[in-house]
């Protein structure tokens, strides 16, 4: 900042990380002192910290040899998957929906009588019942997550389905074989082998990557140097006589 100013700072989007990073842990070590760790306030300010501290781990972990290879392709394995996960979120939520409208995955034990009878049962006989670990949750939310355990290959929710009607019944395992198939074998299993696909495109440009991540850190840290801490032939006025010879 005190190198390109304050304006130019600011446009840069990657400076904001660090600018929240900073605030963000000055803000844990005053609720530490003045409120309590154990808050909730508290948690979340400790939990976006760390979560800051671990991408600004893997970014200075480019520089050494050993790790930037990995830190390079979850890099640019990740930027390529951002349209396949955005697509495998929409048809988790759709498909929620589904199980919305047969009342199960998470059934709603407040309006559904079945359910009612259901939990009351369980309750008299071993005070369990399917979807008590959601008791806090939006219900729609519960049915989400519910989803997107059924579309990594979790099969808990069949239980629900003992206490629908048959023609609910019957639904139900259609709507359930139509999750199984489009989201676990067909687009999970599409999101692996495009992973692949992609790591194999960065392994095949290792190397430039890697050149590329080092170039980028060594002309930062060489802006940022002190005047009096430089050589005379220093990385940017090389680049400079190279170009005016040329």
């Amino acid at each position: 900042m005190v190198k390109t100013g304050v304006w130019d700072y600011l446009t840069n989007p990657a400076n904001y990380f660090d600018i929240l990073y900073i605030f963000g842990s000055i803000l844990m070590s005053l609720l530490h002192i003045t409120v309590d760790p154990f808050q909730i306030l508290s948690k979340v300010v400790m939990i976006f910290v760390i979560l800051q501290s671990i991408v600004r781990t893997f970014k200075c972990m480019r520089i050494i040899e050993l790790y930037s290879p990995i830190v390079t392709m979850l890099q640019a394995v990740f930027y390529d998957l951002r349209i396949f996960l955005l697509f495998y979120g929409i048809l988790v939520g759709k498909f929620s929906l589904l199980f919305s409208i047969l009342g199960c995955a998470i059934p709603n034990y407040e309006i559904n009588p079945v359910y009612t009878l259901a939990k009351a049962q369980a309750l008299a006989e071993d005070g369990d019942y399917y979807g008590q670990e959601y008791m806090d949750m939006h219900l729609l939310m519960a049915r989400l997550i519910d989803t997107l355990k059924v579309s990594l290959g979790d099969l808990g929710l069949i239980g629900t389905s003992m206490d629908l009607g048959l023609e609910d019944n019957i639904l139900f395992f259609i709507c359930l074989m139509l999750v199984i198939v489009v989201t676990f074998i067909i687009f999970l299993n599409f999101i692996i082998a495009e992973a692949s696909a992609s790591y194999e495109t960065v392994a095949g440009d290792l190397p430039s990557y890697i050149m590329k991540q080092k170039a980028t850190l060594i002309a930062e840290s060489e802006f940022l140097m002190p005047e009096w801490m430089k050589s005379q032939n220093s990385f940017p006025k090389y680049i400079i006589v190279r170009e005016v010879d040329s």
